[in-house]
């Protein structure tokens, strides 16, 4: 068999948990079968120019394969995660016809199909844009740790523009915001502060800005810290608070430093990178 598609064939796995990855993050794992969907599409892609590069290799003495080679029955067996937590993804089976077109078999209903499309070749390149990240489809334990960091950061951040609505001041501590989070958890440590060296409109008396952190306990997970601040928008005349929500680039278990402030607007401080509020 030609050289080009055997190194194909032990490549693919890897495609498929790269975007099978990529479809569940982007779903929020409420559609399984299209998550799969993103995956198989690749494996597909692959197979095509798999199966040129073998053409390309094959001595005119034997017979060309065509395309229509990679119509059939294929059946992808996920590898099994190294971690004993997470679930297994489940074996597909994937039908592709001679003018390839694409059904893939529900991994719930046996008896269910889902055409997901016609596959065509684009073009020839083969290599991944530069400076992607590989992501591990199996890193969830990691994921799911910092989703509490993200997620209750996120709600403190809600809680205290709630709070000031209500008092016309930021909660001094946790406790006061009243949003069942607690202090400290297995992964991380949660603080509400005020702090008053950042002023970001005109009013007396000011009363700073809100600080939200949850600091992580472990070497290998990010973390997260939200700012809460008075802003006056153009089209009013009262102010209005504005959130911002940060995630530091690496894992880090050091308290977050207070964010940039350049007249205008608050932006994440060095080492984080603002993706919500």
């Amino acid at each position: 068999m030609p050289t080009a598609f055997n190194e194909l064939k032990s490549n693919t796995r890897s495609w498929f948990r790269l975007y099978i990855n990529l479809g569940l993050r982007n779903l929020g794992l409420r559609n399984l079968l299209t998550a799969f969907t993103l995956g198989t599409l690749t494996i597909v892609t692959n197979f095509v120019t798999g199966y040129d590069e073998a053409i390309a290799e094959t001595p005119k003495t034997q017979q060309v394969i065509t395309q229509p080679a990679i119509a059939g029955t294929w059946k992808f067996t996920p590898k099994k995660p190294n971690v004993s937590n997470v679930s297994p993804m489940p074996t597909l089976n994937i039908i592709i016809t001679k003018e390839g077109k694409i059904f893939i078999q529900n991994p719930t209903y046996e008896d269910e199909y889902m055409e997901a499309g016609l596959i065509t070749k684009t073009n020839e390149n083969q290599s991944l844009p530069p400076n992607v990240k590989i992501i591990n489809p199996y890193s969830s334990p990691n994921s799911a740790n910092q989703s509490e960091g993200k997620t209750s950061v996120g709600t403190m951040n809600r809680a205290q523009q709630a709070y000031f609505f209500e008092k016309d001041s930021w909660s001094k501590n946790l406790e006061n915001l009243a949003t069942g989070i607690k202090s400290e958890t297995n992964n991380y440590r949660y603080i509400s502060k005020i702090d008053t060296s950042i002023t970001t409109v005109k009013t007396k008396p000011y009363p700073g800005i809100a600080i939200n952190i949850a600091t992580a306990k472990k070497p290998d997970l990010k973390s997260y810290v939200g700012f809460v601040s008075l802003t006056i928008p153009p089209q009013l005349n009262d102010f209005a608070t504005i959130a911002i929500l940060c995630e530091s680039i690496a894992p880090t278990m050091k308290t977050p430093p207070l964010p940039k402030w350049d007249g205008k607007k608050l932006k994440c401080p060095d080492g984080y990178s603002q993706f919500g509020s």
